[in-house]
């Protein structure tokens, strides 16, 4: 029923608008039009608002598997925490859970769409997501 109101009233609001505008657009000989100003309608909803979701980060790979750095001294987390979040949430890469065949396709396949990574730093993301989430 508040929806409705607040729904009404804009559309009113609207109307008002239009036609003040349409009349102070057509061309008068020295009319002293008076020009009303109205401030933008509040509403107030009874659905709660969702907050955005907070910041997190990814994990750094197992001191075990060793690879958070490849041998040419890249580290996979921040390459994924730079390059990859540019276009995804880190959630959705922490919700999946792939092979390291299946990291390699979907990596390949991002940078198909436009993900900046060069051979060296792809073969890092590859090593750090298949060792932390597999």
């Amino acid at each position: 029923m508040k929806i409705r109101t607040v729904f009404l009233c804009l559309i009113g609001i609207t109307m008002l608008l239009v036609t003040t505008q349409c009349s102070s657009a057509s061309p008068t000989s020295a009319s002293s039009t008076p020009t009303v100003e109205l401030a933008a309608p509040t509403t107030v909803s009874d659905t709660p608002t969702i907050a955005p979701p907070t910041a997190t980060t990814l994990p750094a790979t197992p001191t075990s598997a060793n690879t958070s750095s490849d041998s040419s001294g890249l580290d996979g987390a921040s390459l994924v925490q730079e390059r990859c979040t540019v276009c995804h949430s880190i959630e959705r890469i922490q919700n999946a859970s792939k092979t390291a065949d299946g990291w390699k396709t979907t990596v390949e396949r991002m940078i198909s769409h436009g993900a900046s990574l060069n051979s060296e730093e792809e073969a890092a993301v590859i090593k750090y997501l298949a060792a932390t989430y597999p």
